[in-house]
């Protein structure tokens, strides 16, 4: 069936090549072939080379060194955030986002960057859906915050419930009955920056809620990174924990996820890329069979002049070619009468009127010229005793129909103009509304 289908569309693409090329139409179209081809080819490959690139300068470029140390900035640096893919001796996977901060900050960045920093504290160490009246998450009390160089060191005025590292202790919450109730507690966050301190008291009400093993053991993995890093934050690598418990841990850079879809993309690229050129070809020859369309008209009323001036047909088709040449230079190739100055030299050459009139419409391949060429040919065979009311015909018809085609492109010029339209009336009424609005306001 999907043979089928591509022999269908290849003969579509032959088809019009006939029409643009004639007798060149099978060079023409193994061009066409050839350029689709390597454009497609070259669209994969490029796809292809810049997923390997990408992989290559992962490689060459580590986050990770040693297998457990992740290269800081340097002090005028920025923090960073790298992804790791960690795996637990006992079969435990997780990927963690560990921030790296960079080294050191001056006194006056730091003055800068306390504004606003209690705020934001406040609304990180909180899970998704928890807030200060009621937790059900391990808080998130990390030792640094994102985009700030301050140092955090956290104290709770009741551990048993809430550790100072954000564990809640599900099992005191359950012994005192206090799950659905809550339990108030208090903590405290020591802030700390070379010779900065601050300390600031966040109170919050303790739920707490039922988690899994394996939660609780990557909880407890990136608290220990936290703590890592605050207890080693000088050196140029920042040391992971090995062990957490009686858990061996294992690190590797996470790959980036876009590598995997490159050559995708580059595949679906490729057969745009060829829709894009069998649609441009249709296109050129769309805009062909419209130029013959709208030529149709004048030719046949060439034709009942000439033929009531006394010339015969091949006459006429003569003096039309000769006409065309003349003004070929000026007004540019038509291929209506670039067709027809193909038939009047065959006739030169000694090929038949009639035969000649059909290869002329075969190349173009449209009814109104058929029509026109079997018109021609049967007065061939009676003598042309009727062949000027007919032909008289043949042009009221053509300009009839081409005022019709006139009237229909001008209503969709009338419809392209509405949004534009819309647009300019969508505009307008903003400019008057907005500060009507601001001036009740």
């Amino acid at each position: 069936m999907k043979k089928h289908g591509r022999r269908n569309g290849n003969d579509r693409s032959f088809a019009v090549i006939r029409k643009l090329y004639g007798d060149r139409a099978k060079e023409q179209y193994q061009r066409f072939l050839k350029k689709k081809r390597i454009a497609a080819i070259f669209t994969i490959l490029l796809s292809v080379i810049l997923a390997a690139v990408s992989f290559l300068s992962q490689i060459r470029n580590p986050e990770l060194t040693g297998g457990r140390y992740l290269k800081r900035n340097d002090p005028e640096g920025t923090e960073k955030q790298v992804e790791l893919q960690a795996q637990s001796s006992g079969g435990y996977r997780e990927t963690l986002q560990i921030k790296v901060p960079q080294q050191q900050y001056t006194d006056e960045e730091l003055e800068e960057l306390w504004d606003g920093f209690e705020e934001a504290l406040k609304k990180e160490i909180f899970a998704d859906g928890d807030d200060f009246d009621h937790v059900s998450q391990n808080l998130k009390l990390r030792t640094a915050l994102k985009g700030y160089p301050f140092r955090l060191k956290w104290r709770s005025d009741n551990p048993l419930i809430l550790s100072s590292d954000g564990r809640i202790h599900e099992e005191k919450l359950e012994e005192l009955q206090a799950k659905e109730q809550g339990i108030p507690v208090v903590l405290q966050a020591d802030i700390t920056c070379q010779d900065f301190e601050k300390t600031i008291s966040v109170p919050v009400r303790i739920y707490g809620r039922t988690r899994s093993e394996e939660e609780v053991f990557w909880e407890t993995v990136k608290i220990s990174i936290e703590a890592w890093n605050a207890r080693t934050s000088t050196g140029e690598y920042q040391q992971l924990p090995d062990a957490v418990g009686q858990e061996k841990l294992m690190y590797r850079e996470s790959l980036g996820k876009g590598l995997l879809f490159l050559p995708l993309i580059g595949i679906i690229a490729a057969l745009l890329l060829v829709k894009h050129f069998d649609e441009d070809l249709f296109r050129r020859v769309k805009k062909r069979d419209e130029k013959m369309e709208s030529e149709y008209p004048q030719l046949v009323n060439r034709f009942v002049l000439y033929y009531g001036a006394g010339l015969t047909i091949k006459n006429i088709w003569h003096r039309i070619c000769r006409d065309y040449e003349a003004r070929k230079k000026i007004t540019g190739r038509n291929p209506v009468y670039e067709e027809m100055l193909k038939a009047d030299h065959n006739m030169e050459d000694g090929v038949g009127e009639k035969e000649a009139y059909s290869s002329f419409a075969s190349s173009l391949g449209l009814t109104r010229y058929r029509n026109l060429i079997a018109l021609l040919q049967q007065s061939l065979q009676t003598g042309g005793a009727d062949i000027r009311v007919q032909l008289s015909e043949q042009l009221r018809d053509a300009f009839a129909e081409q005022k019709r085609t006139a009237r229909i492109c001008g209503e969709k010029a009338g419809t392209k103009m509405l949004m534009p339209m819309f647009l300019m009336l969508a505009v307008v009424l903003a400019i008057i509304l907005i500060p009507a609005f601001i001036s009740f306001n």
